[in-house]
């Protein structure tokens, strides 16, 4: 029995020891997003808006590892370009992991056809404009008079 906790207990022991080393492995990313001020041969100057809501210039070192979205490569990126980029922080070098170009809007998601192809917002129906009948259906007619109620009818609630 002795052996069996002592087995279980230095299983325990090591898988601790594993967890904690892949935790040690796996690098912490932070993210930053702003215009292109400058762009470089290996580097990138972004000016950003910092939690003071002031705009900061920070600079972000790529290497063969970066990987890019939206774009081919660190030389397709031009200044006044918005970029989201994944870093990591190795001394005072921020080194970018992933850069990520913001596409240009188009107005392709919303459809070919938009209001200003069309002559501006539709417009609703007069209120005295006549509306189309559907089928057979028939326009219905207003009372001029409310029905009567026999004075002896009796009021039920429910």
């Amino acid at each position: 029995m002795n052996k069996k906790l002592m087995g279980l207990g230095l299983a325990i022991v090591a898988g601790c020891f594993i967890v904690a080393q892949v935790q040690a492995d796996e690098e912490e990313l932070n993210y930053a997003y702003g215009q292109v001020l400058q762009v470089s041969d290996g580097q990138i100057v972004l000016t950003e808006i910092n939690l003071d809501e002031q705009p900061v210039q920070s600079t972000y070192t790529s290497n063969d590892q970066t990987v890019y979205e939206n774009v081919d490569s660190l030389a397709n990126i031009a200044v006044n370009d918005n970029i989201e980029i994944f870093y990591r922080v190795d001394g005072d070098t921020k080194i970018a992991v992933s850069v990520i170009k913001e596409e240009e809007d188009t107005g392709a998601d919303y459809g070919a056809e938009t209001w200003e192809d069309e002559g501006g917002m539709p417009s609703a129906p007069a209120a005295n404009a006549e509306q189309p009948m559907v089928g057979n259906a028939q326009q219905p007619t207003m009372p001029s008079e409310p029905a009567a109620v026999p004075a002896n009818a009796a009021m039920q609630t429910y």
